[in-house]
């Protein structure tokens, strides 16, 4: 069971999670008025700027792309806090802390992207070439943004990709499709495919299509473990802090605070990043260590019995658990339930030596 140590740390990411999530949300609240009140400076223009489509921009579009956002932030926050266990990627009960993991180790990527661009091609940092300066500008600009990439680039390319991969298995089904989570594996390749596509096909320079393929490549992830929902909240979030700094801009305390808090989910993201990295690691080499216990010759005339013995998360390799009242087991860093009687590839073997 788990240490204080790891009952500690849990709960540092996921109130850091809510904090972050907190601030975007609170940012776009402040920014709507304005937006659906005032004229705003880009209304009457066209909005290739910040759509897909090159319309004129108004407050019915606005409509359009607000209510909408508004809408799936609604529900990815309630999926959060929902216990009730669902066989949907999105809605699928406690998962312990894992998406907040997710959702800071997408800030520190997020970090990473904004210095590297603001160092080597600060011209890429100017997305929108309006009033900047206008927090409900910004807030509609990047709901559009979020909106349509979370569609276009993530729901409907990631939908295919399952659905080739449980084909491909013989596993294709509507259950299946709308609850099925790939394995680690599997999720890194399908992330890293989609990414690398639509970052390659947006076109532009060397520099935006890498940072690009960074930002997709763990949205993508995000989304395959955690649900559609949940990784637009978290495009959600990082997007909307763009919209805090844009309402801070003028306040010189305001703009340390914030400094200090993105200093702050920068490294923790860093941290959480790293011990993925050597769970990740150690799991692999687990793996690979009964690969080759599985490929030692039998011992002549000994009889040998092979094992399953549940000592570690198949998913994230993790070795704390909850005991459910079904003697199941429930890891503590990803949720993956573990049946009392579960059968996966064996991890330990046993010898019976005559005496």
């Amino acid at each position: 069971m788990p240490g204080n140590g790891a009952g500690l740390e849990s709960r540092i990411v996921r109130y850091s999670g809510y904090l972050l999530i907190a601030i975007a949300i609170i940012s776009f609240l402040i920014a709507l008025p304005d937006i659906f009140i005032t004229k705003l400076p880009l209304y009457g223009h066209p909005a290739s700027s910040f759509f897909i489509f090159n319309i004129t921009a108004t407050v019915y579009l606005a409509a359009a792309i607000i209510i909408p956002t508004a809408v799936l932030v609604g529900l990815a926050i309630f999926s959060l806090f929902d216990q009730k266990k669902r066989n949907v990627r999105s809605f699928n009960g406690d998962r312990g802390d894992a998406f907040y993991r997710y959702l800071l180790v997408f800030v520190f990527i997020e970090i990473i992207v904004s210095e590297v661009i603001e160092y080597a091609n600060p011209a890429l940092s100017e997305v929108f070439p309006f009033d900047s300066g206008n927090p409900s500008v910004v807030a509609l600009a990047y709901s559009s943004q979020v909106l349509m990439q979370s569609i276009l680039f993530q729901l409907l390319p990631l939908a295919v990709a399952i659905a080739v991969l449980l084909y491909a298995t013989g596993k294709l089904n509507l259950r299946n499709f709308i609850s099925a989570t790939p394995g680690t594996g599997e999720t890194l390749l399908i992330s890293l495919v989609v990414a690398l596509i639509f970052s390659i096909v947006s076109g532009g320079p060397a520099l935006a299509i890498f940072t690009d393929f960074l930002s997709l490549f763990v949205l993508n992830a995000i989304f395959l473990k955690s649900g559609f929902l949940r990784a637009f909240l978290a495009n959600f979030s990082i997007s909307m802090i763009n919209v805090t700094a844009s309402a801070l801009i003028s306040s010189s305390v305001g703009t340390i605070i914030l400094t200090v808090l993105l200093i702050y989910f920068g490294f923790l993201g860093a941290y959480v990043f790293m011990g993925m990295g050597l769970k990740y690691s150690a799991s692999a080499a687990a793996s690979r260590s009964r690969d080759n216990v599985n490929r030692v010759p039998k011992t002549r005339n000994v009889p040998e019995t092979e094992l399953f013995i549940r000592s570690a998360c198949p998913d994230c390799g993790n070795t704390t658990f909850h005991v459910n009242p079904d003697m199941s087991l429930k890891c503590t860093r990803c949720g993956k339930e573990i049946p009392r009687d579960a059968m996966e590839v064996p991890n330990v073997r046993v010898e019976l030596r005559r005496s």
